[in-house]
């Protein structure tokens, strides 16, 4: 099992629920070493790392909100150019749309010499816990 390795670039505060951009840079990468000949197993393991934290992305500018769940609604991912997932990576995520409780987020996986080597998309369902009722009794 491949586990993620992650540094992030740019930590967002989630502990004082303050409403922040809605962008995040990480640097990745496998935890193990994969083969260099087993793209299809580098494929896999991006495909985890771009899911890592990317719904997390857009709901940034809301942390003043409580979040009850979110989830996938669709993800896609591009692939430009050969890489090593098991090699350092920065993964930028950028939410530029969200409302109607759903998010929609753009991430790009950059190799290490600055060649772009996956884009993704993910669109995301939010919702927040409604304050309960207060009684004037």
């Amino acid at each position: 099992m491949f586990l993620l390795r992650s540094n992030p670039f740019n930590p967002p505060d989630m502990y004082h629920r303050m409403p922040q951009e809605p962008r995040q840079l990480f640097w990745v990468r496998a935890k193990g070493l994969i083969g260099p000949d087993d793209m299809r197993l580098h494929c896999c393991v991006a495909a985890y790392i771009s899911d890592y934290s990317f719904l997390g992305t857009a709901i940034l500018p809301y942390l003043q909100l409580q979040m009850k769940f979110m989830a996938s609604l669709d993800h896609s991912m591009w692939f430009h150019a050969p890489f090593r997932a098991d090699e350092w990576m920065l993964y930028e995520c950028e939410s530029h749309w969200a409302g109607n409780c759903r998010g929609l987020v753009h991430g790009r996986l950059w190799r290490r010499d600055g060649v772009l080597a996956v884009s993704c998309a993910q669109e995301g369902v939010f919702r927040v816990r409604q304050n309960p009722p207060t009684s004037k009794l």
